[in-house]
């Protein structure tokens, strides 16, 4: 009697919790990749590193005339102590190139964090409206690349919901 009891409780317990926990999932990347305020972002970060791009080679060429300018002054005869001068040069100039490519490294990630973060945002609410008017406790991310989900058998998918939700 206390056993059929017991499994009368925990079957009651377990529909209990399944009825309470629904459970959605949705491919984020999908819904970024198909967001036109990503492809906005995207345009705008291919504009910025072009600039940095365009920076970067000039400093590169500062450094390839500075070169050519040592090598040929060291042929034709210049001192040792203009040449020495020469090299200290050449090597800040070097250090530029590194400096420049670390800050450009930055730049760029923080641009991006600083276009996507309203589309992400914009993103998550839709996403956090879906899953209220559909009764979702959780909503997981089934993005190949993030790994969150890695099987599901079940659940519901609410990509179309929030696509909707955008209007795309």
């Amino acid at each position: 009697m206390r056993t059929v009891l017991l499994a009368v409780i925990m079957t009651t317990f377990t529909l209990g919790m399944n009825a309470q926990s629904k459970v959605g999932y949705a491919n984020v990347d999908e819904l970024l990749a198909a967001m036109p305020e990503t492809k906005a972002a995207e345009e705008e970060m291919k504009k910025f590193a072009e600039i940095l791009q365009n920076d970067m080679k000039f400093l590169e060429e500062e450094y390839q005339n500075k070169l050519t300018e040592l090598e040929n002054g060291a042929n034709s005869g210049w001192s040792e102590l203009m040449i020495k001068s020469k090299q200290e040069d050449l090597y800040n100039s070097q250090q530029k190139i590194y400096e420049f490519q670390q800050q450009a490294q930055t730049q760029i990630s923080e641009k991006q964090v600083e276009l996507m973060q309203p589309v992400i945002e914009k993103l998550q609410n839709a996403v956090n409206e879906v899953a209220k008017e559909k009764g979702f406790a959780y909503v997981l991310d089934a993005s190949p690349s993030r790994g969150v989900v890695i099987y599901k058998d079940g659940g519901t998918d609410i990509a179309p919901f929030v696509k909707a939700k955008l209007g795309i």
